[in-house]
């Protein structure tokens, strides 16, 4: 149950820095600016979901020691989690005005 838990968190904070812009204050920036801006914070957001994973593994007395396939992997799995937000945030088409 609780591994189910981390992997929603890891899911939707991986797409979320995408669907906030305004929150992120990147709306008036040049695109190069904004992207760079959602990878920090995605990143950010990557490693508070790791070492809260790791807290908790500890926490329940079965850490185990990972080595970089793990990490490959993970970040693999991370950018295939934000796919949907960066689909949201660049590839969506802009709504038409209302009367044309």
């Amino acid at each position: 149950m609780n591994t189910l838990i981390f992997i929603l968190a890891g899911f939707l904070m991986a797409s979320l820095p995408f669907f906030f812009p305004r929150l992120l204050r990147t709306t008036g920036m040049r695109p190069v600016k904004a992207f760079a801006t959602f990878a920090v914070v995605s990143f950010l957001f990557f490693a508070a979901v790791i070492v809260t994973a790791m807290l908790f593994e500890q926490y329940r007395g079965q850490g185990t020691k990972q080595s970089w396939e793990f990490y490959a992997v993970l970040t693999c799995l991370w950018i295939v989690a934000a796919f949907p937000g960066f689909l949201w945030r660049y590839l969506r088409r802009p709504s038409l005005p209302r009367g044309n």
